[in-house]
Parts: C-alpha cells; sequence; structure tokens
C-alpha cells in the first residue's frame, strides 16, 4: 500500500502504529459526554505500547502531531504542550532501550526539542524518576 508515487509503501507496523493512534483520536473526537484531562492522559497511557512497538520497529512517530491531534480532538481541555510531555515521557528511558533502536528515540525527541524547545529536561527528569522508583528497595 503506498500513499502517492514518491513515498515508500507502508508496512503493516507503520499502519497498525498509525491506525492505533487514529482510532484513539476519533474515539475522542466522538465520545458523547464532558472530555476531562484525566481521560486525555489515561488514553496517553493506553499508547505507552504503541510507542514501544514504534521504537523497537525503528518507527519515527511526530509525537508532536500525534499531541495536536489529540488536544484538538480533546477540545483543547489539555495543552498540546502537556500532551507533547506526557507522550514523550511515556517513552521507554535511552537506558532501556536497546542500542539498535537509539537512533529513533533520539529523532523523536529531537523532533519534540526542535518545536518546544525546552522540553526534553522535563522528559529527562521525568525518567530519572521513573529510574529512581524502580530501584531494588525502594518503594
Amino acid at each position: 500500500m503506498t500513499t502517492s508515487k514518491n513515498e515508500a509503501p507502508i508496512n503493516a507496523l507503520e499502519y497498525s502504529v498509525a491506525y492505533n493512534i487514529e482510532r484513539w483520536c476519533y474515539a475522542v473526537k466522538n465520545y458523547p459526554g464532558e472530555i476531562h484531562p484525566t481521560l486525555l492522559f489515561k488514553i496517553v497511557k493506553q499508547l505507552i505500547p504503541v510507542f514501544k512497538t514504534a521504537i523497537e520497529g525503528n518507527i519515527l512517530v511526530n509525537l508532536v502531531a500525534v499531541a495536536q491531534h489529540l488536544a484538538e480532538a480533546g477540545k483543547f481541555v489539555v495543552s498540546e504542550r502537556e500532551l507533547v510531555v506526557a507522550l514523550a515521557s511515556s517513552l521507554p528511558s535511552p537506558t532501556l532501550v536497546d542500542p539498535a533502536h537509539h537512533r529513533v528515540l533520539a529523532q523523536t525527541l529531537g523532533v519534540i526539542e526542535q518545536v518546544l524547545p525546552g522540553t526534553l529536561p522535563q522528559i529527562k527528569e521525568h525518567w530519572e524518576l521513573e529510574r529512581l522508583r524502580a530501584k531494588p528497595g525502594r518503594s
């Protein structure tokens, strides 16, 4: 399947990642009740396996575009920047990623830092807190 003559074919994994992101945005946009920030952050948690799969498949996902789409679908009850930080913080820390996938993770984070300067320290801080929570003997 291709979208135009000049674009490479979309493989099944890329399609699955795009489909899962789009279905959540569609669900939010068509949610019959009032949309609360909690709902959007729960969806971010539901997307964690999708982003992990994307990284492991060396698929670059533009989290800024995902956050914009999700924020719009959610009628901007959560800012795009908050969603970008939440989405990026849900990515695995580089210390937990196979070195073969560091490039795609770095590219993903690079796009975020380019569009929203200053978000990378927030993301690193989150990863550090997660690392400390995961240490044995910590509760």
